[in-house]
């Protein structure tokens, strides 16, 4: 973890978090939220100093299902780029990796709509504010992404993009890429990116791959490599990361 201040904290072995999920569902609406409590949440969620005391929400929003195979989510919710989340037990590796952290929004706040095409197909539509941001002052953006599953295979597609002027933490012109294949006990992930700065016209991109066994249902083991360029368009910037 890295301070405010850009200093490494270094407090050994801890807990980043403890936490509560709580959900209402129904055939027409339900509602979501998500609690978070420790050193772990201004790392991952509470950039926006609108947050205040409400910090350990990391998510909390309702949802509409009007006809079958349809659903709108309004509220604020975790991104639906990236093949790593904030639950580390649901991701291969249990650190999230520097592609994660640099390259791709952690949440947003605004509208959700998610349609299932076919059964392989599906698409969301996202109207929100800038990345990682509750105030409803700051620039909208508009996302895609198209999605599609069957058996062992997955793919998803999506963007983000500004609408106005640029955000401030600069996600005006993203898109990422995730493939995931799973025959039996293996699993492999890739993970893309590729992202440009309108204030800066600075543009960044990496790519992660991880591999992992899972020898029984609570025991596994998995491998990631990285790639991360900072400033695809100047100088040599750039990182590679290895974990275990």
């Amino acid at each position: 973890l890295v301070s405010g201040t850009g200093n490494p904290i270094r407090n050994g072995f801890g807990l980043a978090f403890v936490g509560l999920d709580a959900g209402y569902d129904s055939k027409y609406f339900g509602v979501t939220t998500s609690l978070r409590f420790g050193p772990g949440v201004p790392q991952f969620y509470a950039q926006d100093p609108v947050l205040g005391g409400i910090g350990a929400i990391t998510q909390g929003f309702v949802t509409w299902k009007p006809p079958e195979s349809f659903t709108i989510d309004g509220g604020m919710f975790g991104t639906i780029y990236g093949a790593e989340v904030a639950e580390s037990w649901i991701n291969l590796n249990y650190t999230r990796g520097a592609l994660y952290y640099y390259l791709q929004p952690f949440w947003h706040t605004g509208l959700r709509a998610t349609y299932q095409l076919t059964e392989e197909l599906s698409v969301k539509a996202l109207l929100v504010n800038d990345v990682n941001r509750l105030s409803t002052s700051t620039t909208l953006q508009a996302g895609l992404q198209l999605g599609y599953s069957s058996g062992d295979f997955g793919a998803a597609l999506g963007t983000l993009q500004t609408l106005g002027e640029s955000t401030d933490l600069g996600f005006d012109r993203f898109v990422d890429a995730v493939i995931t294949y799973s025959p039996g006990d293996f699993t492999l992930i890739f993970n893309g990116d590729f992202n440009m700065n309108d204030t800066t016209d600075a543009s960044a991109y990496g790519g992660s791959l991880a591999l992992g066994y899972q020898f029984a249902p609570a025991f596994g083991v998995a491998a990631r490599g990285e790639y991360l360029d900072f400033n695809a368009d100047g100088d040599d910037d750039h990182l590679v990361t290895g974990t275990l």
